[in-house]
Formats: C-alpha cells, sequence, structure tokens
C-alpha cells in the first residue's frame, strides 16, 4: 500500500467522508455524527489517504473494557486493494494500546469481503440481529474480536 497514510481522521477530511458515506451506504451517516466523534476521547476515527485525498476511514466508539467499529469504507475506486485491511489493523492497533479487551461490529449478512475481513482480523460470530439494515432489509451479523489476555471473560463492573 505505497502511498496510503492512515492519520487521525480531521474537519477538513468530512466532505470526502461525506460522499464516500452517501456512495457506500443506503442509510448513510451525517457530517455532523462525524464531525460529533472527531472531539471525544472514547472515539477513534482514521482516514486512509492517498495522493491527498481520503480513500476510506474507519471509527470505533469505546469504553473502558469494550467498543463498538460504527464505520469502515472505501472510496469504490480504491477497493480491493489492502486499504479496508489497514484501516482496520490500524484502528485495532490504537485499541489494543488503550487496553480495550473487546470489540463488537455488524455487518450485512451479504457482505462476504467484509466478513472475511473482520474473520481475519480475529472477529468471528457472536450473533446476528434480525432486519438491522433497511433500503433493503437485511440481518446483520454481529462480530466480535477478544484482545489476548484482556481478562475480557471478566464482566464490565470486575474490569473497573
Amino acid at each position: 500500500m505505497d502511498g496510503v497514510t492512515i492519520r487521525p481522521m480531521c474537519r477538513e477530511d468530512l466532505d470526502e467522508v461525506d460522499r464516500i458515506e452517501r456512495t457506500n451506504f443506503s442509510t448513510p451517516w451525517r457530517m455532523e455524527d462525524f464531525a460529533g466523534y472527531l472531539t471525544e476521547k472514547n472515539a477513534v476515527f482514521l482516514t486512509a489517504e492517498e495522493n491527498g485525498e481520503v480513500a476510506g476511514y474507519i471509527g470505533a466508539i469505546l469504553t473502558d473494557y469494550e467498543g463498538d467499529i460504527t464505520n469502515v469504507s472505501v472510496r469504490p475506486d480504491r477497493m480491493h486493494r489492502g486499504i479496508g485491511t489497514a484501516l482496520v489493523s490500524e484502528i485495532l492497533t490504537r485499541i489494543d494500546a488503550r487496553g480495550v479487551g473487546r470489540m463488537f461490529l455488524e455487518v450485512r449478512r451479504s457482505n462476504v469481503n467484509a466478513i472475511r475481513l473482520y474473520s481475519e482480523a480475529g472477529f468471528a460470530e457472536a450473533g446476528v440481529r434480525k432486519h438491522y439494515y433497511r433500503l433493503p432489509d437485511e440481518d446483520a451479523v454481529v462480530m466480535m474480536r477478544e484482545r489476548a489476555g484482556s481478562g475480557s471473560d471478566r464482566s464490565p463492573e470486575e474490569e473497573r
């Protein structure tokens, strides 16, 4: 992935993030949703930049003991080049450094490429959310990843 830099998302990225979000999702987040998380200490939002343009992005919201990957998206003309894999790897590295033990995400059941990417990153199917997605209506596969040695088998109360 020569020429791709992964860095924290900033306000200057939001117009391009918004375009990618609207292109890739039938029910996209609003730009204000992204903007609101940029200053939150318990949120990590990263951008993959290539040739001065946003090629993709990823976001996660965290607590002390677990978190949720909320967004992963790559520009259609930049897909299948490892950008999504690099984004997932980088955010997990940053989350692991914070000591967060358990991560979740939801993915459309039909999105086999994303499911494979997440499986390769250490996520496993943990359940299904019926009719989670709209336009079209589709179930979500809930996936979970536990950091090795995180003690995540304890309850959240025990981890405090």
